[in-house]
């Protein structure tokens, strides 16, 4: 008894490659965490890396939360 909804379209080309780009870009965003994080934690000791990684990715992710939905 309850509303079907209409079957939808298949994506676009463009909307797959805007599907891809986030997962492209948190996979590379591990990688090369990896390789310059790492030795950078070995300099500055383990217990001060997290300050440092959380200080700068709030001031990065903080605009895009402001801004609300588009």
């Amino acid at each position: 008894m309850g509303s079907r909804r209409p079957p939808r379209e298949p994506p676009s080309s463009a909307q797959r490659k805007l599907r891809r780009r986030p997962r492209l870009l948190n996979l590379a965003g591990y990688v090369i965490g990896t390789l310059v994080l790492s030795p950078i934690a070995d300099t500055i000791g383990r217990r001060n890396m997290p300050l440092t990684t959380e200080s700068e990715h709030w001031p990065l992710v903080l605009p895009f939360a402001l801004a609300g939905p588009s």
